[in-house]
């Protein structure tokens, strides 16, 4: 059987054409504009995730706290004006340190696989000495730790919210107007409006 061979024919030829320069050029003027546009969000939806997960992150450390009260019948307090309030916290609050700052062996009050922590080191629950207290943090989403301030000898922080304590993330920026002398902390404060707080 044989096939009969034709020429291409001139109509074919003409159905079958490709791009042209322009149009290649505003296909790709579109997609840098979409990819202009993503990059200009991506930034605030990342922010955005990392302030929900610091409010996740002070939930859970609100949870420790009122197991710490429940035992000790106080919040971890300043132990004298060298207290380091980031280290303090973080070994109270895993068992290492009493309501009276006294080194002690109780079972943690904080889930540690939620948050994220300054460094690697843990306490050494077998070892009740105040020499096994770590110099660790708990850091926010930003890599700062998150700020804890606590005075027995006042019933609030001032007027915001009733809290007796301050506990907060300093946010993106990595500032904030730490608590006054009267006790007072001042969530509306220039370097304190970007932190996320207790709630």
């Amino acid at each position: 059987m044989l096939v009969e061979m034709r020429p291409f024919s001139e109509s074919w030829r003409s159905r079958c054409r490709a791009f042209t320069l322009i149009e290649l050029l505003v296909v790709m003027t579109v997609i840098m504009v979409l990819l202009a546009i993503g990059i200009g969000v991506l930034p605030s939806l990342f922010e955005g995730q990392k302030a929900k997960k610091a409010v996740a992150d002070i939930a859970v450390i609100q949870t420790a706290l009122e197991k710490y009260k429940s035992q000790f019948g106080t919040y971890p307090k300043r132990l004298d004006a060298n207290t380091d309030m980031g280290k303090h916290l973080f070994n109270s609050l895993n068992g290492k340190v009493s309501g009276k700052g006294d080194p002690t062996q109780v079972k943690p009050m904080l889930n540690l696989s939620v948050l994220d922590t300054a460094n690697s080191n843990m306490p050494n629950f077998n070892d009740s000495a105040q020499s096994s207290w770590v110099d660790n943090r708990i850091v926010d989403p930003w890599g700062n730790e998150y700020v804890y301030r606590f005075d027995p000898e006042r019933e609030k922080f001032g007027s915001w919210k009733n809290f007796t304590y301050a506990l907060f993330s300093m946010g993106p920026d990595g500032a904030y107007d730490d608590v006054s002398a009267e006790g007072v902390y001042n969530p509306n404060s220039d370097n304190n409006a970007d932190n996320v707080h207790a709630e």
